[in-house]
């Protein structure tokens, strides 16, 4: 299934119980998803099809090997998909698995250590993003247990940090409001190393389960290697910011 059909078939199970203005979590006016999609679009690419070759888009993360800089943004309960159940295995696990079938990355946020340790068992590699709750053993806990676990990296939501440092030992991850395969290669070639979904993966799991996540992240790894193709771009080391230039939107 091409992404179109990917989608639509999601959306479609979202509309019927209603939860479709659930997809834009944007606060009150919705503003600031709308700044982020058409800052996004003004960007436009420069073509570089003379010698231009297949693009092979595997990268590493965290140390961990990746088919694309394309993983999961840090998921935990769906307020849309809790309403499609029952699920059978639970949502956050088909998901997981789903990344797990494509050979990309899962990203959880606020779960329990026994949905945690289920999501592990998927087979993805796991990014545990830790929330600075005001109980310091419970986060002691979850960054523990992740280690026990083998979660390939860590996190944690943090009001100020120390970026001169961190920039050039980091990877640096970007998420909200990456849509297609060309937004992805816009963000890489604005400097991160990996972009996170996290709508696209909720929409695919209500229209298709596991299979819908696998077939949604290959059509983001068929969007993204045909654009890496045809601007010049062989390989995800070889992006380059200059592909890029600014359009005046009206």
């Amino acid at each position: 299934m091409g992404y179109r059909e990917i989608y639509e078939k999601g959306l479609d199970r979202i509309r019927s119980i209603g939860m479709e203005p659930y997809l834009d979590l944007g606060a009150e006016t919705h503003s600031q998803n709308r700044l982020n999609r058409q800052h996004l679009d003004s960007f436009v690419f420069e073509m570089r099809m003379l010698d231009s070759q297949q693009a092979d888009t595997a990268t590493t993360l965290f140390g961990a090997q990746l088919r694309a800089p394309i993983v999961a943004a840090a998921i935990c309960e769906s307020r849309i998909l809790k309403r499609l159940a029952p699920w059978d295995p639970p949502y956050l696990e088909q998901i997981a698995a789903g990344l797990a079938d494509a050979g990309s990355m899962m990203s959880t946020g606020m779960v329990t250590l026994e949905e945690l340790a289920r999501i592990v068992d998927q087979g993805a590699p796991v990014l545990h993003v830790v929330k600075p709750y005001q109980d310091d053993e419970m986060v002691l806990r979850h960054l523990e247990r992740a280690a026990e676990l083998g979660c390939v990296a860590v996190g944690m939501d943090v009001d100020v940090f120390f970026l001169e440092k961190a920039w050039d030992e980091v990877p640096i991850l970007v998420d909200s409001g990456f849509r297609r395969g060309t937004d992805v290669l816009k963000a890489l070639a604005l400097g991160a190393n990996g972009v996170g979904i996290a709508t696209l993966l909720v929409v695919a799991c209500a229209g298709g389960g596991r299979d819908g996540v696998r077939a949604m992240m290959e059509a983001l790894y068929e969007e993204l290697g045909r654009t890496m193709s045809i601007t010049g771009c062989r390989s995800v080391g070889a992006i380059d910011p200059s592909i890029l230039h600014r359009a005046e939107l009206t």
